[in-house]
């Protein structure tokens, strides 16, 4: 959201270079490590609420734990 509301408030653009460009600055300009966190932590929240509320997801995720615990096979 952060870069389509600051390139739809530029002047229009028909060369699709031009566009480009336009993007690009405006992502580095406005992309830090502060919201790309943010973005992380969102994403980590959507997934946690996922698998609680799945059972099938629930049941995969009970049999990658079994998994973890047999590095002691040899």
């Amino acid at each position: 959201m952060v870069i389509k509301d600051k390139v739809a408030r530029l002047d229009p653009h028909t060369k699709l270079l031009s566009t480009r460009n336009i993007h690009l600055n405006v992502f580095k300009n406005k992309i830090n490590s502060q919201i790309v966190v943010g973005l992380w932590r969102k994403v980590l929240k959507n997934v946690k609420e996922y698998f609680e509320s799945d059972k099938d997801a629930q049941s995969i995720n009970e049999e990658f734990d079994d998994y973890g615990d047999s590095d002691n096979d040899a």
